[in-house]
């Protein structure tokens, strides 16, 4: 069976869980001959290829400049990444071309592939949403918990009063309506996300199932601490919270201010503890804690990434809307408890009172008590951790999620 992977790059979010979803395939004697292709390539890995054409390269970054500009003309509230996809790759032709049984899609935004040339792939298709941009508009996630436009039809009666000039989410979800006329089979790696495309007008006719992003539990788990906190030049006495995300505290919706406005709350409570940031370069200068703050950057290898969990005693996911986010799953791998809000996929990684502690929507106040409890009791650190450990073999591992999507495959197939 031959499969081809698409996505726009191998970074970021949904790059890397792609790339994992590949990896695993090909490791775990699946009978799976797993290739992915594409736009930008930033690993080195030989199941992974592009087509290195310097005309094309100019060609994708015109479009990209070109589609931010004509973004301009809509002044959404929701300050969420949005996306037109609006113009014809010159990937199109190749996609139908290439020898495979099944097209599986990823994020394939950024003007990697137009909406029209989705709904023109003729082979079986497979779509992994790594976020709701499938099923919504121009936005990938809603505005929001109360936002149900993706659930109701974008209509001039629904759009929020704050949002003005060009209603260009409304634009881009009519030429999904128009465009995708096939059943894709659809894959969601949370409950969350899969309940939102199943209540979507656009999806919720189509096959819809729960996998969740898997996890190379040999490499992501727990190292001993001083080694960890050695090589990052982290004191071995301190307590230390970890927070990260792709663009750390600038995102958001990644929830950095209120994860701030927690450890402010019970500064009093933790005096030993310390927290560390990563994802991204500078700008800690304006963090307004009451307890030291230290940046270890952006990191871009999988090794270094599994040493930097394991100098932590809790690590916090304080989004205010997310699916299932890798840094989750890499927590649960390398054995440590987690704090979190209960929205969107978190619930798929934290079981309350297990392996960590769900709290209230946006309840500061709520997660500070949560990790002012895990803190200070070595006896819920250890016990939460071990229970993240055993969950990631449970539910993320290489060898039940190549389980998983090789099921599907061939059921996809059989019909």
């Amino acid at each position: 069976m031959k499969v081809l992977h698409i996505s726009h790059n191998d970074k970021g979010g949904g790059g890397i869980a792609t790339s994992r979803i590949n990896d695993c395939l090909n490791i775990n004697n699946t009978n799976i001959n797993s290739k992915l292709f594409v736009s930008r390539k930033y690993n080195d890995c030989p199941n992974t290829f592009f087509l290195n054409n310097k005309l094309n390269n100019i060609f994708q970054s015109l479009k990209i400049k070109l589609s931010k500009k004509i973004n301009i003309l809509q002044d959404s509230p929701n300050k969420i990444l949005h996306s037109l996809a609006l113009f014809p790759s010159r990937y199109s032709s190749y996609i139908n071309n290439y020898p495979t049984d099944i097209i599986h899609l990823h994020w394939v935004q950024n003007e990697m592939l137009s909406i029209e040339e989705i709904g023109k792939i003729r082979k079986p298709i497979v779509w992994t949403l790594h976020d709701a941009w499938p099923f919504c508009g121009s936005e990938h996630y809603p505005y929001g918990l109360e936002d149900f436009r993706y659930q109701k039809g974008y209509l001039s009666t629904n759009k929020n009063i704050r949002h003005k000039y060009l209603d260009l989410d409304r634009w881009c979800w009519e030429r999904k309506i128009k465009s995708w006329k096939q059943n894709f089979s659809i894959v969601c790696p949370s409950n969350w996300l899969a309940n939102c495309a199943k209540k979507s007008l656009i999806m919720r006719s189509m096959d819809i199932v729960v996998i969740p992003n898997p996890i190379n539990t040999n490499l992501f788990k727990p190292y001993p601490k001083k080694v960890a906190r050695d090589l990052f030049n982290l004191p071995l006495e301190k307590n230390i919270i970890l927070f990260g995300a792709i663009g750390g505290t600038k995102d958001n919706r990644k929830g950095a201010d209120l994860l701030l406005k927690s450890i402010n709350y019970i500064c009093e409570e933790i005096p030993n503890t310390i927290a560390v940031i990563f994802g991204q370069s500078g700008g800690l200068d304006d963090l307004k804690s009451n307890i030291p703050i230290y940046s270890v950057g952006i990191l871009n290898d999988s090794e270094s990434m599994a040493l930097l969990y394991s100098v932590a005693n809790l690590f916090i996911i304080p989004s205010r809307l997310d699916n299932l986010p890798n840094t989750g799953v890499e927590a649960t791998a390398c054995g440590l408890p987690i704090v979190g809000f209960e929205v969107g996929g978190l619930p798929d990684i934290v079981e309350n009172n297990k392996n960590g502690y769900l709290v209230e929507p946006f309840n500061y106040k709520k997660m500070g008590n949560a990790i002012s409890k895990i803190i200070n009791n070595e006896n819920i650190q250890k016990e939460f951790g071990l229970n993240s450990r055993a969950k990631a073999y449970k539910n993320f591992s290489y060898e039940r999620i190549a389980f998983q999507y090789k099921n599907l495959y061939k059921e996809i197939l059989k019909k």
